[in-house]
This record gives structure tokens, C-alpha cells and sequence, in this order.
């Protein structure tokens, strides 16, 4: 029917706080007819063809007393129990088989009838019969405090099955916490046999360096031995020759000066003091000469292995020696040359 029509129904059926919808041929309930008219307290739905109850009805607070009886309802929504004004529901002659648990907080409710409903069978004898006032009574009675059990019971289920999934979870925690700890314990025990590994190859290439090197070491002490021995001998090689040719030299400029004079003393018949002499001096220097010569050769054959310095020293010591004869020799040629001219 048109709006405007039912509401016009329902005021005409509202007679001060009490609503009669009593065989009015609904399928479902008028939700939004019975939410503007909050002065019905009493609201009489029997004897029609209801099946569900919205959600939406739990909202109608004000309600008070309520009959549902002789409707096709199976089943009462969860939240049935925010009307917590009820203090008379008649359930009578319905399909319900249970009443939800929020009916705990039916605190005011006074009178409940379920007869003729298919129960199952604890909620069945909890209810009881209501034959009578007193029956009805002590029904609301049993029926608010086996759901508060109910309630209690679930409450109870629900803690213990969010203890079990907080055990649950921890327990879960600890094992992935475990799993990581051994992962990470297995981790830190391969990096420290790779850096054991490592240690132990560099230690090995370390020694097979020492090694190498210890093999290498004799035979480049012996190459350099052998290198300085060479050396050494070359130096010596060339420093003898150096001082043979400078005392070979010195002997052949002395002999070339002896032997002019000595022809001149002989050949030429001088028979002069000078000449005379000149001859027992030559002889004198000659020996002189022969001597210190050939002890420096020997003296530098033998020093000369060991250090450079007694090369320098062995040529010094002949060049002084053979500066000084020839000094000799200067003068007594300059002297000679004197008195003979």
C-alpha cells in the first residue's frame, strides 16, 4: 500500500501507547511507520506472515511489550537485547529453534512465552511451559539467567580462544624468533669458517712465500758473492795493470836516462870524476828502484783482494818513491851537465 496510506493505518490503529497490527496480512515489518511512532510502547504484530526481523528493529528502544506469536519467524536478530525496556515478549507458535544470547540484558523482562517453537532441547526445558501467569513469569525468569550463563560461557570460549591464539602467536613468535636466531647462528658460523678459510690460505701462501724466498735466498747470497768476486777481481786486474804500466814506465824512463849516460861514460872514453860517479850512483839507484818496486808489486798483488784503498795506497807510495829518484836524478844530471860544459 502507499505510504501516505500506511501511515494514516497505523495512527488509526494506535490507541495511546498501544499499536494493533494484529492480522494485517504483513510479510514484513513496517520498520520505518514503527520508528516515527515512538509512543507505541506496546506493539501487537501477531497473526501475520513475518519470517525475518531486521536488524533495524533492535534500534526500537521504547518498546516495552511485544507480540510476536502465530508468525513464521526462525530466527530473532543478535542484537535483540539492546531493547532492553521489553518486559513482556510473546514468542508463541513460531519456527524459532534458539534465542540469541543478548537476551542477558533483558533485565526488565518479566513475561515469556515460547511455547509451540521447535527449541532445541537445553533451551527447551530451561523455558518450561506457559500455561499460566506464574509460568510465563518464572520463564522470562530462567530464560534472561541461562543466557547470562551463555553469555558467560561464551565469554569465557572467546577469552580462552583469544588466550589460546595469544599462546598461539607467541609460541609462533618464539619459533620464528628460534628460526631466526639459528639462521643467524648459522650465518655468523659460515662467515667465520670463510674468514677461518681465508686466514688459513694467506697463512699458507705466506709460507709457501717464506719458503720460496728461503730457497731463492742461498743462491742470490751466492750470485752476489760470486758477482762482488768478480768484481773485486776486475778492480784488482785493473788496478795491477794500471801500476805495472806506471811502474813499467818509470823503470823504462830511468833506464833510458841510465843508459845515455852510461855510454857517454864509456863509449865516449870519459874516464872523468863525474862519470865515475854517475856510475856508482846509477848502480846505487838501480838497486833502489828494483827494490821498492817490486815490494809495492807484491804488497798490491796481496791488498788488492780485499780493498780498493790499498790499490791507491801501494800506487802512492811508488809514486813517491819514484818522484823522489827522479828529483835525484835531475839534479845530478843539471850538476853534470854543469862541470862538464
Amino acid at each position: 500500500m502507499p505510504k501516505e496510506s500506511l501511515n494514516l493505518n497505523l495512527k488509526d490503529r494506535l490507541d495511546e501507547n498501544e499499536l494493533d497490527l494484529n492480522m494485517s496480512d504483513l510479510s514484513v515489518v513496517p520498520m520505518k511507520e514503527l520508528a516515527a511512532l515512538p509512543q507505541a510502547t506496546n506493539v501487537d504484530l501477531s497473526c501475520n506472515s513475518i519470517r525475518d526481523i531486521p536488524d533495524s528493529f533492535c534500534n526500537l528502544q521504547h518498546l516495552m511489550v511485544l507480540d510476536l506469536s502465530k508468525n513464521q519467524i526462525s530466527e530473532l536478530p543478535e542484537g535483540f537485547g539492546k531493547l532492553i525496556n521489553l518486559q513482556r515478549i510473546d514468542l508463541y507458535q513460531n519456527k524459532l529453534t534458539n534465542l540469541p544470547v543478548s537476551f542477558c540484558y533483558l533485565s526488565k523482562l518479566k513475561w515469556l512465552d515460547v511455547k509451540d517453537n521447535p527449541l532445541l532441547e537445553p533451551l527447551k526445558k530451561v523455558a518450561g511451559d506457559c500455561l499460566d501467569e506464574k509460568q510465563c513469569k518464572n520463564s522470562a525468569k530462567q530464560v534472561v539467567s541461562y543466557m547470562k550463563q551463555m553469555a558467560s560461557e561464551l565469554e569465557r570460549r572467546k577469552q580462552k580462544s583469544l588466550k589460546e591464539k595469544r599462546e598461539q602467536a607467541e609460541k609462533k613468535k618464539k619459533e620464528d624468533d628460534r628460526e631466526r636466531e639459528i639462521l643467524k647462528q648459522q650465518k655468523k658460523a659460515e662467515k667465520e669458517r670463510k674468514r677461518r678459510e681465508y686466514e688459513a690460505g694467506q697463512a699458507k701462501k705466506k709460507r709457501e712465500s717464506d719458503l720460496q724466498d728461503m730457497q731463492r735466498e742461498p743462491t742470490q747470497r751466492r750470485q752476489g758473492m760470486e758477482a762482488k768476486s768478480n768484481e773485486r777481481s776486475a778492480q784488482k786486474k785493473g788496478s795491477s795493470s794500471s801500476l805495472g804500466f806506471f811502474l813499467l814506465a818509470i823503470a823504462v824512463t830511468v833506464a833510458a836516462a841510465a843508459a845515455g849516460l852510461y855510454f857517454y861514460c864509456t863509449e865516449m872514453a870519459r874516464e872523468t870524476d863525474h862519470c865515475v860517479a854517475l856510475e856508482v850512483w846509477f848502480k846505487d839507484m838501480y838497486r833502489t828502484i828494483s827494490i821498492t818496486t817490486v815490494a809495492a808489486w807484491q804488497w798490491t798483488h796481496e791488498t788488492a783482494i780485499y780493498t780498493w784503498d790499498a790499490v791507491n795506497l801501494a800506487m802512492a807510495r811508488a809514486a813517491l818513491v819514484t818522484m823522489e829518484t827522479a828529483i835525484q836524478v835531475s839534479e845530478r844530471v843539471n850538476l853534470f851537465v854543469k862541470q862538464f860544459w
